[in-house]
């Protein structure tokens, strides 16, 4: 079965193909066994340490892995005067403020992978997202080279009761006025600013 994020680069790069579940990954003969697809060979270039249980699309070029690539959603939930944030609970970047979001599953769309997070990280429920936009500066994220995020905002009239859960150790509604004196993850203040058209 394709993925969908096969489909997302089919017109300017077919040659990417996942996410997959890596089963395992020998350093010696540089071959990935994956969950629902063949084996990949990875190129020298690659240089991530790849790790069992995560989620890796790849980018191929004459049948090996050139580039591997972790997918994840940010999402930002705002009112006019607030904006919905985690703390997180595991490194990178623990203790932060950060947008809900996580690894997108195999078989997921970016956008159902939001919504997934969402409720996972703190029970918010909502029927529609936004396109944001891609992020996709190498080094965004400490743990690769290559962690593309894909992110979507949603406008709510008013802040709902929420909860943490998942890798959240807080789920709570910021004012967006205090957002510039927090420690916040990532690039995560770029894309509220893009979300917010601020």
């Amino acid at each position: 079965m394709r993925q969908y994020v096969d489909l997302i680069f089919e017109a300017s790069s077919p040659a990417i193909v996942g996410s997959y579940k890596l089963i395992s990954y020998d350093p010696a003969t540089r071959i990935a066994k994956l969950e629902g697809h063949d084996d990949i060979k990875l190129a020298d270039t690659c240089e991530d340490n790849i790790k069992p249980g995560y989620n890796y699309a790849f980018e191929m070029s004459n049948g090996q892995a050139i580039r591997v690539i972790l997918m994840v959603v940010d999402t930002v939930i705002y009112t006019n005067t607030e904006v919905l944030m985690i703390k997180r609970k595991h490194p990178p970047f623990a203790g932060h403020w950060a947008l809900p979001g996580g690894f997108i599953d195999p078989g997921e769309t970016p956008k159902q992978a939001a919504m997934r997070e969402l409720v996972e990280e703190t029970g918010l429920e909502v029927s529609a997202l936004n396109f944001v936009g891609e992020y996709k500066t190498p080094r965004r994220d400490p743990r690769m080279e290559h962690v593309w995020s894909y992110a979507f905002s949603l406008h709510v009239d008013a802040k709902e009761s929420v909860k943490a859960g998942d890798d959240a150790s807080r789920a709570e509604w910021i004012p967006i006025k205090q957002l510039n004196k927090l420690q916040l993850a990532f690039d995560h203040a770029d894309i509220i600013k893009q979300a917010l058209g601020v």
